[in-house]
């Protein structure tokens, strides 16, 4: 008898369930993805990207979905493309054409890495003596070569 544990009552969590899986629950993020090559072929130069422009050509499905521009293809045509957000090899490739690249929602922030605070490493040498130690060989054998002459 006794009474039944309580993990034994409650529901197991199956699967992924880390904050780095894939993004599940209320707070899952999805963009659609469109390809510099698609803009190569849909637009023509000078044209404005937009997503309500991406929709009327096709390319996505969903104006009120995130659009992320990705890097895959060749772009030679001058673009002004706007989107929730771009890879960096997009980037490169539409500034690298004479396009301009906006952000819909501000450009985003660059998370800084925490770097470790560096050990205390031995005390090196000071340069004075070091200085000294070379100074001092070259007179050492300098007597030694005038008793041979």
């Amino acid at each position: 008898g006794g009474q039944m544990p309580i993990d034994m009552r409650l529901g197991k969590l199956r699967g992924n369930t880390s904050a780095d899986a894939m993004p599940i629950g209320p707070f899952r993020t999805y963009s659609q993805p469109v390809n510099v090559a698609a803009l190569e072929s849909r637009f023509e130069a000078g044209s404005e990207v937009t997503p309500e422009a991406l929709k009327a050509v096709g390319l996505i499905r969903k104006v009120s979905v995130d659009v992320k521009v990705l890097g895959v293809g060749e772009l030679t045509k001058t673009l002004s493309v706007s989107a929730h957000g771009f890879s960096k090899s997009a980037v490169e490739k539409i500034e690298a054409a004479g396009g301009k690249v906006s952000w819909l929602r501000g450009e985003p922030v660059k998370k800084r890495k925490r770097h470790k605070a560096a050990k205390p490493t031995a005390p090196e040498p000071d340069e004075t003596e070091a200085e000294a130690e070379t100074e001092t060989e070259p007179e050492a054998s300098e007597p030694a070569e005038e008793a041979e002459g």
